[in-house]
């Protein structure tokens, strides 16, 4: 994505460039999602997104790029997963071939457990995307996951091992993910303090029988999450404490980030940390106020 100083200074100098609009958008979306943890650097806020987008299909109507973050709104902001899925499905299908339009598409179709139609993207954004090991590790296909890390670590280098590392907990793995997460922090890894990464690193002290440590790093997110920062801090707050067992903290949490509307809680039907209180009916009425069970009634009426 372009730099937002760069996009403001193209729009300075041809105010009716299309895409400059749908990449302002994306920038306004980037903090609220793990994608991008953006605290101090951005001018935007994710109210400024769609107005940036609607001016991009303004001047562009069949603007594919505008369609795909159109579709990352819906899918972030809005919990609205039918609306996005119909973006999305129009950004590829004007243009079929670019990879951002297919991984946007990959992640819902991920996110939803679309899994028939996420395989066929999965040759085509392997190598660029961590979604693919995420397929392959929500599938339990210990080899097929090798595979794809060996080929996104090729692709991204050293900035793939945050992803690897939340994989390997996905597959139960927790010395494979505490190996390569400590591996990340002695290089330096600018992901590992974001939300994201941190909750997976405190979980997987946790699981590797290490309390003190991961009690520590819960600490400091829970201290963070009094000063709304970007990053779903609490959705991963609530994903820890889902992983440790501890259901009720975990419902504590999930629920402060249905209230700040974390753009996280697409994850929910699919991540596996949620498998322990996907038993409690309180997960089910989460499910219900983050849109996924309006996406299934959509998917039913398209299959009748």
């Amino acid at each position: 994505m372009p730099a937002e100083k760069t996009l403001f200074n193209v729009i300075e100098l041809d105010p009716e460039y299309a895409d400059a609009y749908a990449w302002l958008g994306f920038s306004a979306l980037a903090g609220v999602s793990f994608a991008k943890d953006n605290s101090g650097t951005s001018q935007l806020s994710v109210y400024d997104a769609l107005p940036y987008v609607n001016k991009a299909l303004e001047l562009d109507p069949d603007n594919a790029t505008a369609y795909s973050i159109l579709g990352l709104y819906n899918l972030w902001v809005k919990w609205d997963y039918p609306e996005a899925e119909k973006n999305l499905l129009k950004a590829t299908h004007l243009e079929p071939n670019n990879t951002f339009n297919r991984i946007v598409l990959a992640a819902l179709y991920l996110s939803m457990e679309r899994m028939e139609e996420l395989e066929s993207l999965i040759p085509a954004i392997e190598e660029e995307s961590e979604i693919a090991m995420a397929y392959y590790a929500k599938l339990k296909n210990h080899q097929a996951f090798q595979e794809s890390r060996e080929k996104y670590y090729e692709f991204a280098g050293e900035g793939a091992l945050p992803p690897i590392g939340e994989y390997y907990i996905w597959l139960g793995k927790y010395d494979s993910a505490r190996y390569v997460y400590e591996k990340a922090m002695k290089l330096g890894n600018s992901e590992m303090p974001t939300p994201r990464f941190k909750s997976s690193l405190a979980l997987t002290y946790h699981k590797t029988a290490d309390p003190m440590k991961a009690r520590e790093i819960i600490n400091e997110l829970i201290s963070d999450s009094d000063q709304s920062l970007p990053g779903s801090i609490e959705y991963f707050i609530g994903l820890y404490y889902s992983g440790t067992g501890d259901a009720d903290s975990a419902f504590y949490w999930l629920e402060k980030a249905h209230n700040r509307h974390s753009a996280e809680m697409y994850w929910l039907r699919v991540n596996p940390v949620l498998d322990n209180i996907r038993d409690d009916p309180r997960y089910w009425d989460l499910y219900e106020r983050t849109g996924h069970k309006a996406y299934d009634d959509y998917i039913a009426s398209k299959n009748e």
